[in-house]
C-alpha cells in the first residue's frame, strides 16, 4: 500500500510559484499536513526566496492565513518544501488547495509541485528560472524563441516536475533536449522529467 503524503496548501500564485516536496527515509505508511494557515510552519518545511505566510506578516489574522509565494510583482520566485526523504519506491498522494491572482498586472505563468534529490537541502538547494520555467525547468540558448525567456539551468537535482501552466510555455522548447516540445499550451498541466532530460510532455487543458 502507497505511503499517503497529504499537504493541504493555500498557495496565492503569482507570476512564478513553486511548492517542492524532498523527503526523509521512512518505511512505513505516514501522512504529513500543513494548512500553513498560522505565522509558523513545522520545522521541516523551508520556505526561501519570496515566499511568506500572510498570517506572520499581518496581512491575515492568525488561522486564517496563506502561503503566498510571490507577489504580483514580475520575475519573481518562491518555494516551499518539505525537508524529509523516503525512497522513491513508495510513491506520494500529494493534496494541496491553491488560489491564483494579481491586482494590476496580468496573470503570472502558473506554478510547479516536484520532487527532487533528497541530498539537496537548506544551502545547496536552488529553484529554476522564473517565468517559462516555473522554477524547474532548464533554459538555455536553443530555447524558443530565445529571447522570451529567463535563462539559467534548473532545479537542483530535479527528478519529476508537474506545471500548473497559466501562459503554456513550460511546454514550449526551453533547452537543448526538447527538441520534441510540442509548443506552448495556455491553461494546461504540462509534465517534465529529470533535471537535463526535462522533456515536457502535456497532461490536458
Amino acid at each position: 500500500m502507497l505511503p499517503t503524503l497529504k499537504t493541504l496548501k493555500k498557495i496565492t500564485c503569482l507570476i512564478t510559484v513553486v511548492c517542492v516536496f524532498s523527503l526523509r527515509e521512512l518505511h512505513a505508511q505516514f501522512t504529513i499536513s500543513e494548512t500553513f494557515t498560522g505565522t509558523v510552519v513545522t520545522p521541516d518545511i523551508i520556505l526561501g526566496d519570496t515566499a511568506f505566510l500572510t498570517a506572520e506578516r499581518g496581512i491575515d489574522p492568525p488561522g486564517q492565513g496563506w502561503l503566498r509565494l510571490t507577489d504580483d510583482q514580475p520575475n519573481q520566485l518562491g518555494y516551499a518544501y518539505l525537508n524529509q526523504r523516503f525512497p522513491s519506491s513508495l510513491g506520494v498522494l500529494i493534496d494541496f488547495e491553491y488560489s491564483d491572482w494579481s491586482s494590476e498586472l496580468p496573470d503570472g505563468d502558473g506554478f510547479s509541485v516536484f520532487l527532487f534529490d533528497a541530498s539537496y537541502g537548506p544551502g545547496t538547494f536552488k529553484l529554476g528560472p522564473s517565468g517559462a520555467a516555473l522554477g524547474y525547468a532548464e533554459v538555455d540558448a536553443n530555447s524558443k524563441p530565445p529571447a522570451a525567456y529567463t535563462m539559467g539551468p534548473g532545479l537542483t537535482g530535479g527528478y519529476f516536475g508537474v506545471g500548473f501552466d497559466e501562459l503554456g510555455n513550460f511546454a514550449a522548447q526551453l533547452n537543448t533536449v526538447d527538441n520534441s516540445a510540442p509548443g506552448a499550451r495556455a491553461n494546461a498541466i504540462t509534465l517534465r522529467g529529470a533535471y537535463k532530460r526535462s522533456h515536457p510532455l502535456p497532461y490536458g487543458n
